[in-house]
C-alpha cells in the first residue's frame, strides 16, 4: 500500500511540475485512470464524471488529464470500486456499490424511508458526515453524489396497488426492494438484467422494479401497468483517492471539489428530466400508469418500520443514531 501510495503521489507531482523529493521539478503532462459501473457513455452519471475530467484538465492547462473506463474495460468489479480507489488503482471513479465498506450508509436506501429528491437531500446532509468518516479510513474522498430516479412497480400483468403484489413473483435490484416485496405477499427475485426479459417470457416472474428511464426502457413493451410507489433511492457517488488529492495544488482541488458539485447536480438533473418523458412515451404505448394511493404510501412505511429498526441494530454504531434522526426530520 505504501508503495503504490509513494509512486502515485510521485507521478501527480511530475504531473503537475511539483518538486520532488531530490529537488527537481519537472513539469510533464499525466494520464490517470477513472471508471465507472455505467457501460454507456451518453449516460448522465458518464456525461457528469466527464464534466469532471474536463474541469480539471481546464484548471491544470491540460497537465492532468483522465482516461475515463467504462463498465468491463478494467478488470475490476463494481463492487470493488472502492478498494480500487483506496489502493491508487484508479484515481477518479464514479461509485455505486460502496455499501460493502460503509455500511452506514445503507440508511439512504431503506424501504420506503425516502420519497422525493427533496427527502434524500435531507436525509442525505445528516448522514454525510459519517460516510465522510467512513471514507477516509478507506482513503477515499467524496467529492459529489446523484440521485436516479424513483424505482416503481412494473407488471406483467395487472398491478395498481400494493395489494396486487400478493402471490407475485417481482424482480428486485436490492435486498431493501425484496423487504418490501415480502412484506406485501410478494416474492422477491434476483436475476441479472439480460434475465428479465426471457423470464417474462416464460413466465417466471410476474414483475420487476426500476425506473422509467431506467430497465423500463426496453422492458415497458412486455408489461401491462406501472405503480408508480417510490420502493427505495438509488444514488452515486463520484469520489477521488485522497492520496492524489492532497497533491494537487490548491486551485486544482479546489477545481475538483466544485466540478464534482456540479456533476452531481448534473447527473441528477438529467435522470429527473428524463423520468416523466419516458413515463408519458410507456403511456403512449399501451401501459397503464397509476399514480401510489396515500394509504399505499403510509402502509409501506408501516410494514417497512421494522426493516429500519432491524437495519441500524444489525449495522450498528451510530447507525440507530442516524437513523433516528433521519426518521425524525422526515416525519416519520
Amino acid at each position: 500500500m505504501t508503495d503504490r501510495r509513494t509512486l502515485l503521489k510521485t507521478a501527480v507531482a511530475l504531473s503537475v511540475g511539483l518538486p520532488l523529493a531530490f529537488g527537481a521539478s519537472i513539469a510533464s503532462a499525466a494520464t490517470y485512470q477513472a471508471m465507472t459501473y455505467l457501460n454507456v457513455a451518453e449516460k448522465p452519471g458518464v456525461r457528469g464524471l466527464q464534466h469532471i475530467v474536463d474541469k480539471v484538465a481546464e484548471a491544470s492547462d491540460g497537465s492532468i488529464t483522465f482516461q475515463i473506463n467504462l463498465a468491463g474495460s478494467l478488470s475490476i468489479k463494481a463492487s470493488d470500486t472502492t478498494q480500487a480507489l483506496g489502493d491508487g488503482v484508479v484515481q477518479l471513479a464514479d461509485n455505486q456499490y460502496y455499501l460493502g465498506v460503509v455500511p452506514i450508509a445503507g440508511v439512504l436506501r431503506l424501504p420506503a424511508l425516502i420519497e422525493t429528491p427533496d427527502e434524500y437531500e435531507t436525509a442525505y446532509k445528516i448522514v454525510e458526515p459519517y460516510m465522510k468518516k467512513g471514507f477516509d479510513r478507506q482513503g477515499v474522498k467524496m467529492i459529489g453524489h446523484y440521485l436516479y430516479p424513483e424505482q416503481t412497480i412494473w407488471g406483467v400483468g395487472s398491478i395498481t396497488s400494493l395489494a396486487d403484489l400478493q402471490g407475485k413473483k417481482i424482480r428486485v435490484t436490492s435486498a431493501e426492494q425484496g423487504k418490501l416485496v415480502e412484506a406485501f405477499g410478494g416474492f422477491p427475485i434476483t436475476i441479472p438484467s439480460a434475465e428479465i426479459a426471457p423470464a417474462i417470457q416464460r413466465n417466471l416472474i410476474d414483475g420487476f422494479i426500476t425506473a422509467s428511464a431506467g430497465g423500463a426502457r426496453t422492458l415497458a413493451e412486455l408489461v401491462e401497468t406501472n405503480y408508480r410507489l417510490n420502493t427505495s433511492t438509488v444514488d452515486s457517488f463520484y469520489m477521488v483517492n485522497q492520496d492524489f488529492y492532497d497533491m494537487l495544488p490548491p486551485a486544482v482541488q479546489t477545481a475538483l471539489d466544485e466540478a464534482g458539485a456540479e456533476a452531481g447536480e448534473l447527473a441528477s438533473s438529467l435522470l429527473a428530466e428524463e423520468e416523466p418523458a419516458w413515463t408519458k412515451k410507456h403511456q403512449e404505448t399501451g401501459v397503464t400508469v397509476t399514480p401510489a394511493s396515500d394509504a399505499d404510501k403510509k402502509a409501506a412505511v408501516e410494514a417497512m418500520v421494522p426493516v429500519w429498526e432491524e437495519w441500524a441494530t444489525n449495522t450498528g454504531g451510530d447507525a440507530p443514531a442516524v437513523l433516528a434522526e433521519i426518521r425524525k426530520a422526515l416525519g416519520k
